[in-house]
């Protein structure tokens, strides 16, 4: 329903398709993460535009920025993380490409 009114161009059977695999995987990611996996569930929320929009604006960027900044601020735990930063530092690197890490192939098409 959503995306009709969105005027958006992709298919039902698309939508139904990716929307299964993401709920699907809704355990396992919840599993790998424990306490550290959020979920945004924007439904709740949703009844019609102007009034998405609006609660949108007014309450969920100002949580969803909030809890960025706390997750930026967390020590990083991941051991593949850490050791793609140690590989950074060490040649003055910022970004996965600074690596050769070609990071188009995680870009969805």
């Amino acid at each position: 329903k959503r995306a009709n009114e969105g005027g958006r161009g992709i298919s039902d059977n698309v939508v139904i398709k990716d929307w299964k695999q993401v709920h699907d995987s809704l355990p396992r990611l919840m599993e790998l993460f424990g306490n550290r996996f959020k979920l945004l569930d924007n439904n709740a929320i949703y009844a019609s535009s102007d009034e998405y929009n609006r609660e949108f604006k007014s309450k969920m960027v100002p949580r969803f920025t909030k809890e960025g900044m706390r997750m930026i601020k967390e020590p990083l735990i991941n051991p593949i993380g850490k050791e793609i930063i140690a590989k950074l530092n060490a040649i003055g690197g910022m970004y996965l490409k600074d690596l050769g890490i070609d990071t188009t192939k995680f870009v969805a098409a």
